[in-house]
C-alpha cells in the first residue's frame, strides 16, 4: 500500500474556534485519514460523505478500545 498516492478529492471542513469552513483539494490516502484522526478534536469533515463516514467509523472503533 502506498501511503502517499491516491486520487485528488475536494474536501470541506469546519474548524474551531469560530466554526469557520475551508474547502480544498487533497490527495485521498491513508495519510490524509490519519491526519484528520490526529486532529479530530479540531476539524470536522463536512464533505465528501465517504471520507466523513470513514472517519466516523474509525473514531467509533477508537472509543471502543477505551470502554
Amino acid at each position: 500500500m502506498n501511503h502517499f498516492s491516491g486520487e485528488s478529492i475536494r474536501i470541506e471542513v469546519e474548524y474551531e474556534p469560530n466554526h469557520c469552513r475551508a474547502v480544498f483539494s487533497k490527495m485521498n490516502s491513508v495519510t490524509l485519514t490519519g491526519w484528520f484522526m490526529k486532529y479530530a478534536n479540531m476539524f470536522k469533515v463536512i464533505k465528501p460523505e465517504k471520507l466523513r463516514n470513514e472517519l466516523r467509523e474509525q473514531l467509533k472503533a477508537a472509543v471502543r478500545n477505551y470502554e
